[in-house]
């Protein structure tokens, strides 16, 4: 306001026109902030049983984002065991409660905090295919790794449900700085 000799309402207005065409945002109680822009970049995430082609790990993933003249970095790789919650069991069709292998990897693009990719697999195939569990990278895509088993994936289905972020998502994804 003082170095534009604006009124509160002038500052008030440019902000919400500014949040309006995404160029800023605003945390309650943080402040307001410019948006990094970045340009879209689509991933493979599931093998098409056609051409063989995706999977959005590993090489997969690394090539897909070099073909569009972007950087890509995967950080190291998260494994545990938890539980089955409803969704999670509904989708693998096990009972709830359940344990299920947990692998979690965050993907860079630019240098820019990019996606969270998390696969979840019955425990039950820790005896077949136990590289599920070490947490190096599955260089074929485990897709890959689980058919040298006879493991196929015989068809998938892409669902989008909405959900709060947990606590690690909303501190991987926030601008760097704000929740440090």
């Amino acid at each position: 306001m003082e170095q534009h000799h604006t009124s509160r309402n002038t500052v008030r207005s440019a902000l919400r026109e500014l949040t309006t065409r995404g160029l800023v945002y605003t945390l309650h109680g943080k402040g307001t902030y410019v948006s990094e822009r970045v340009a879209p970049i689509v991933i493979t995430v599931t093998i098409d049983p056609e051409t063989g082609r995706g999977g959005g790990e590993g090489l997969v993933y690394t090539a897909e984002v070099e073909a569009s003249g972007r950087l890509p970095e995967m950080k190291a790789l998260e494994v545990g065991i938890k539980r089955a919650e409803p969704a999670i069991a509904r989708s693998l069709q096990i009972p709830e409660g359940t344990e299920v292998i947990v692998r979690h990897q965050n993907g860079y693009v630019d240098g820019l905090r990019w996606s969270r990719q998390t696969s979840y697999y019955p425990r039950s195939l820790e005896g077949r295919a136990p590289r599920l569990l070490d947490t190096g990278d599955i260089g074929e895509g485990s897709v890959g790794y689980l058919a040298e088993f006879g493991i196929r994936q015989d068809g998938y289905q892409d669902a989008i449900e909405w959900r709060t972020p947990d606590e690690i998502e909303t501190t991987y994804f926030a601008p760097a700085g704000i929740f440090r």
